[in-house]
């Protein structure tokens, strides 16, 4: 027979091991009651397209972006970018781009530059039920990205 001293010892470490798988499921139920969509594990790896700018919208120039292992590149809605990306521990680094030097009107070139702006700043990336990404930067600028070819009415 197993001395109580000891089975009361393994069943309070069972029971903390038990509460420890459990944490981050406490957390998203925090999240959801407290009215916050659910995090949900994704990758930037692919094809993006914009598809809000700081809420404004889906932005003139129609900026598409691919993620890929050995970098960026894309539309930045008048001129083509390309460099480095990574995220690690959940902290994104994006830069320094290049870009071409195309001149286009006011509207896209505005984008251009807003688009540019929050990629270069955006330091982390959250991913909704939907598959969109969201890169947000410490002052609160976003791009949201949606799977390109998708459907817009999705």
């Amino acid at each position: 027979m197993m001395n109580p001293r000891i089975h009361t010892c393994l069943a309070v470490v069972v029971a903390v091991l038990a509460l420890a798988g459990c944490k981050r499921e406490v957390a998203e139920a925090g999240r959801l009651v407290a009215g916050k969509p659910p995090l949900v594990i994704g990758t930037l790896v692919g094809d993006w397209q914009v598809a809000d700018l700081n809420g404004g919208g889906v932005p003139a120039g129609a900026p598409r972006l691919r993620f890929a292992a050995d970098g960026l590149s894309g539309s930045a809605g008048c001129n083509r970018v390309a460099g480095p990306w990574k995220l690690e521990a959940g902290r994104l680094t994006v830069g320094p781009l290049m870009a071409t030097r195309m001149a286009c009107e006011p509207a896209r070139m505005d984008t251009e530059t807003k688009l540019l702006g929050v990629l270069g700043a955006a330091d982390s990336v959250t991913f909704d039920v939907t598959g969109q990404a969201s890169l947000t930067t410490p002052d609160g600028r976003r791009v949201l990205l949606r799977r390109a070819g998708r459907d817009q009415a999705e």
